[in-house]
């Protein structure tokens, strides 16, 4: 959540008062950025370095959270629809924001373009917009919603 619309949504949530833990590969300048960010906002955030495909790496990302953040209530992650239906009994929503063509540092000027001329709206969304459904479903306006995938694609399918 270092760059692009992870560091969109890390640095909403920050600005919404939650403390945010901030995952990277391999950018810690990335990582470090987002969380200056959020702490000149009066928010709380931290950044660790962890491969996610380590289930050591990540154990020692929930230790290090537990200790310096308090308990876990909200995750954002790459959220799958199966993990849905085994976990809603317990109380934990899980859903999908599947954005389409957003304005990142992964694509240039000339990609922009062309990606806009092509979208029903006629841009490509900015991972602000992104973020936002991500505070929404988090949200108790969204208490209700789990197992859902949102298309936050500018009318594209």
């Amino acid at each position: 959540m270092s760059r692009g619309i992870g560091a969109s949504i890390a640095r909403l949530l920050g600005a919404n008062g939650y403390r945010v833990c901030v995952n990277y590969s391999a950018n810690g300048a990335a990582a470090d950025e987002v969380v200056s960010d959020i702490a000149r906002d009066d928010g709380t955030a931290l950044s660790v370095q962890a491969d996610v495909g380590d289930p050591d790496a990540v154990a020692a990302l929930f230790d290090t959270v537990d200790r310096e953040l308090g308990p876990l209530t909200a995750l954002v992650n790459s959220f799958a629809r199966g993990l849905s239906q085994e976990v809603a009994g317990e109380g934990i929503r899980v859903n999908t924001v599947s954005p389409g063509p957003t304005r990142t540092d992964m694509v240039d000027g000339d990609q922009i373009d062309a990606m806009a001329a092509a979208m029903p709206m006629g841009r490509i969304g900015e991972p602000d917009e992104i973020a936002e459904v991500v505070l929404w479903l988090l949200s108790e306006q969204a208490s209700f919603v789990a197992g859902a995938t949102i298309r936050a694609a500018g009318g594209r399918p």
